[in-house]
């Protein structure tokens, strides 16, 4: 219900909003996965792109365990949040300046389609 009302949010370009309600999300559900990457949206749709870029480094959201539980082969419903997760860090890195980051962010996942 929470992850509604942050979505809605969003849609209807009220990033303070969802931002506030994501926040709350991401700490009722311990940081799970889509909650943090709600949160970042929420961030990069506000123009915070520094912070949605902390918030998705800090949590580990990309890099982390996903990664290595994609990289051995496993099938996982999460794939697609990993993949949004490096996307959304690659673009506020990028607009944060921060293109050797964004780089290093966007390699493994280049990598793997070789």
């Amino acid at each position: 219900r929470l992850r509604a009302v942050v979505r809605d949010a969003l849609e209807n370009e009220m990033s303070t909003t969802a931002a506030w309600y994501a926040d709350k999300l991401v700490t009722l559900s311990r940081g799970q996965a889509e909650d943090v990457v709600l949160l970042a949206r929420s961030f990069h749709a506000s123009g915070d792109y520094a912070r949605a870029a902390r918030v998705l480094e800090t949590r580990k959201t990309y890099g982390g365990p996903l990664v290595t539980q994609l990289t051995a082969g496993q099938t996982s419903e999460s794939a697609p949040v990993e993949s949004r997760a490096r996307l959304l860090a690659a673009r506020c890195l990028a607009l944060c300046g921060r293109h050797a980051d964004c780089a290093a962010t966007l390699e493994p996942a280049l990598a793997s389609l070789e």
